[in-house]
C-alpha cells in the first residue's frame, strides 16, 4: 500500500513496461502455454490488474482448465508469488472465500483437485 501511495504521489517511479517485461519473463520461463500465443501476455496483464482492482466495480475470474499435469497448479503458484496480496487455497467454504476477499482484499487463487468418481465420466 505504501508503494502505491508513493507511486501516486510521484515519489516512487518504475517504468511500467519494464515491470510488465519482468512479470512476463516469469510466466514465459515456467509455463509452456503451447499454441496459446497470447496467454503469457494475458496472464502478465492480469497479474498487474490485481494491483489495481480497487479502481473497478468488478474483475472477471480467470479460470484454467486442463487434464491432470497440464500446469494449472504451477500457473496458480506463479500468480500467488506475483499477484497482489495473493492467497493460495486448496479447499475453502463459500463464507471463508467471502471473508478472505472482503477482509484481506486478496487475490484468491483456488487450486482444485480432480476427483474421479467410479462409474461417472
Amino acid at each position: 500500500m505504501r508503494s502505491r501511495k508513493e507511486f501516486l504521489s510521484g515519489k516512487y517511479h518504475r517504468d511500467p513496461y519494464k515491470v510488465f517485461q519482468k512479470i512476463r519473463a516469469q510466466f514465459q520461463r515456467y509455463i509452456d502455454f503451447g499454441e496459446n500465443r497470447g496467454a503469457v501476455t494475458f496472464c502478465s496483464i492480469y497479474a498487474i490488474l490485481t494491483y489495481f482492482f480497487i479502481l473497478f466495480d468488478s474483475i472477471p475470474y480467470l479460470k484454467f482448465e486442463g487434464m491432470k499435469g497440464a500446469g494449472k497448479s504451477k500457473v496458480g503458484t506463479i500468480f500467488s508469488f506475483i499477484g497482489f496480496n495473493a492467497v493460495m487455497a486448496v479447499s475453502m467454504t463459500a463464507s471463508s472465500i467471502f471473508r478472505t476477499v472482503q477482509d484481506e482484499r486478496s487475490t484468491l487463487i483456488m487450486d482444485e483437485t480432480e476427483k474421479i468418481v467410479q462409474g461417472r465420466f
